[in-house]
């Protein structure tokens, strides 16, 4: 996918389900206007169906309202998961034009920015809680980016020590890369999945 302004991005996802089960309940958020990108991760708790459901439901809600605020987002997504097992999401709005990203999340969905600059890799600030169980407040910042940077979002389902493996070489598709990390670091005992989105200078 690309999105024409100043930055293109492009985005691979890779995900598999705990063995057993059916179905996962780590989704991914890919959603666009013509003036932006929201990106982001949603991390049913538990697994199975009803981490399944929780999941879906904030997926439903996040591509029919992402023009909201991200701070918005997590409360709209707070009250529609009241019911439900909950969920740890984690949402990345990439501004073509403006070169910049807006981001928060609650839960333990991991995001970085790594720059081809070789400068150490930026994180998100996650708050600890449960989306439609415990809301705390939510820390949205902004970073720039750059052409060649790469944004990595992933459930808890991957080794935290992926980061320290997310390449910036841009002759590796991002679907390849996301497929890559997700064979290497995820764990047996849950569902897992990465999101992968590179910056490019659109022509």
């Amino acid at each position: 996918m690309s999105v024409a302004g100043s930055l293109s991005v492009r985005v691979g996802v890779a995900s598999r389900a705990l063995a057993g089960e059916p179905v996962s309940g780590d989704r991914a958020v890919i959603a666009r206007t013509s003036g932006a990108v929201l990106l982001g991760a949603v991390d049913g708790l538990g697994h199975g169906a009803p981490a399944a459901d929780a999941a879906a439901r904030a997926v439903a809600l996040l591509e029919d309202q992402m023009e909201q605020p991200i701070d918005k987002l997590l409360e709209l997504c707070h009250e529609a998961l009241r019911h439900t097992r909950g969920a740890a999401i984690t949402l990345a709005r990439v501004e073509p034009e403006a070169a910049r990203l807006t981001w928060g999340g609650v839960g333990n969905v991991a995001a970085v920015v790594v720059s081809q600059h070789g400068v150490r890799p930026t994180h998100a600030l996650v708050a600890p809680g449960v989306v439609g169980f415990r809301l705390p407040a939510t820390l949205v910042t902004s970073v720039e980016l750059g052409s060649g940077d790469l944004i990595a979002i992933a459930t808890d389902g991957l080794e935290p020590r992926f980061v320290d493996e997310v390449s910036t070489a841009g002759g590796v598709p991002v679907q390849e890369v996301a497929d890559g990390l997700l064979k290497r670091f995820a764990k047996l005992g849950d569902d897992a999945l990465i999101l992968v989105a590179r910056c490019e200078r659109a022509t």
